[in-house]
């Protein structure tokens, strides 16, 4: 079991590094929107290739790209993870909620909306 890599109790602030510590790789369009998992071990990314959308999933420990899920057909405006940080949800303009497994790297569900998702 990996254990965090920085904690810090509910009451202390955060505190802001004055360096950079770490770099990801970027890709043509940039990032949309990240989100670190509730157990700080992993970072979900929101990225565009060509005309696609990806939901990337990097290991903090590691610094490396860890899994890609092609999430959606439209930018996708917001990322977030389960309490206990097993799935991860997508939202989208392409009017789509796409739901995963991250513990299994799968595919669960994409739940279609009439308009665009953005929370």
């Amino acid at each position: 079991q990996d254990q965090k890599l920085w904690s810090r109790l509910n009451y202390q602030t955060c505190k802001l590094p004055n360096r950079r510590i770490a770099e990801l790789p970027s890709f043509k369009e940039g990032c949309f929107v990240m989100k670190f998992s509730h157990d700080g071990l992993h970072l979900s990314c929101a990225i565009q290739i060509d005309a696609m959308y990806f939901v990337v999933l990097y290991s903090v420990k590691a610094l490396e790209e860890i899994y890609r899920y092609p999430a959606h057909q439209g930018m996708i405006y917001n990322i977030n993870w389960s309490a206990d940080d097993r799935y991860i949800v997508s939202s989208s303009a392409d009017c789509t909620v796409g739901i995963w497994n991250f513990e299994q790297r799968s595919f669960i569900e994409m739940l279609p909306h009439p308009s665009f998702v953005y929370a």
